[in-house]
Formats: structure tokens, C-alpha cells, sequence
């Protein structure tokens, strides 16, 4: 109901000041829900002003990282789709490399059954997009962290595919 009326970033803020930036990160996936629900396909104007807040609110703290965590923490949890999109929103504002590297670009947690391997390979196809994203030499600097975590996430597979080739022969 709140995004359907016309002053609804007033009661959003509120809601995000006191229900998330309270809280601890962990919990941020579940209260995030309550504040930014999936509307139904009937509700496109909701969708619409969701993502407009969303843009907003990174224009309006582009400078406070405590408040870009979080914003980038929904994002990852209800909006994974569209980081891409707000990672470049925020790099029009602040394109400070150690921002960029405490902006949290993936989930915290996931739940998975059966093998973790389709996980680390979507989160380095993410990652490649992002810095797919990023052309010019302002960004050299974004590319590269964004290579080392690259890098990261295929050594992880590498020892995923080792311990799970070890579960299927003991087991």
C-alpha cells in the first residue's frame, strides 16, 4: 500500500532507518521483504517506484558508506537483477575505488541442495558482467579488484570440484 502513494519514499526511509540500518546485516534479507515486497504483475507501478527509490536514495548518499551497504544489500537480496544497473547509478555519483570495494556485490548467504558448483559459476558470470560494465580508464582500478575476486571465485570452484569429486567417491 505504502508505494502506491505518492509520498512513499518519506514512510520508506523511515521504515529502511529503523527496521535495517538498526539491525544486523544477516537479517537484512528478511526485513527487506517487508519493505520491498515482489509486487504482483498487476502492480508495475510498484516495481517502477521501488526502483526509483532505490536510485534516489544512491544519489542522495553516494557519500555514506554505512547507508550504501545497506541499500546494496537489497539490492543483492530483491533486486539481484538490476545491480548492474545500480552499481552504475552509484559510479555516476562515487566512483571511489574504496567504496566501490566495500559495496557488497553478491548475497551473504545462500542456500543451495546438490552441488555449490552452479552458484560459484553464476557469481562469476555476475562479476563479469559488472565489469563488463566498466569501460574507460576511470575504471581501471574497479577492473582489477573486480578481477581479483574473479580469480577468487574460480579458485573456489577449483577446490568445490575437488571436494565434490572426493564426496562421490567416498561416499
Amino acid at each position: 500500500y505504502i508505494w502506491t502513494q505518492k509520498n512513499y519514499s518519506y514512510f520508506i526511509d523511515i521504515a529502511i532507518d529503523n527496521m535495517i540500518i538498526k539491525q544486523v546485516h544477516y537479517i537484512i534479507e528478511f526485513t527487506s521483504e517487508k519493505i520491498f515486497p515482489k509486487p504482483n504483475e498487476s502492480k508495475d507501478n510498484i516495481l517502477q517506484n521501488q526502483q526509483k527509490y532505490i536510485k534516489d536514495y544512491i544519489r542522495k548518499n553516494a557519500d555514506d558508506l554505512k547507508k550504501l551497504k545497506v541499500i546494496f544489500y537489497i539490492i543483492a537480496y530483491r533486486f539481484d537483477d538490476l545491480k548492474d544497473k545500480f552499481l552504475m547509478e552509484l559510479l555516476a555519483y562515487n566512483d571511489n575505488i574504496e567504496v566501490f570495494k566495500k559495496i557488497p556485490l553478491e548475497k551473504s548467504s545462500y542456500s543451495w541442495s546438490g552441488s555449490l558448483l552452479p552458484i560459484i559459476e553464476q557469481r562469476i558470470k555476475s562479476l563479469e558482467n559488472i565489469k563488463s560494465n566498466l569501460n574507460g580508464s576511470k575504471y581501471i582500478e574497479h577492473r582489477n579488484y573486480l578481477d581479483s575476486l574473479i580469480n577468487k571465485k574460480r579458485e573456489e570452484k577449483r577446490q568445490q570440484r575437488i571436494r565434490e569429486y572426493l564426496e562421490n567417491i567416498y561416499n
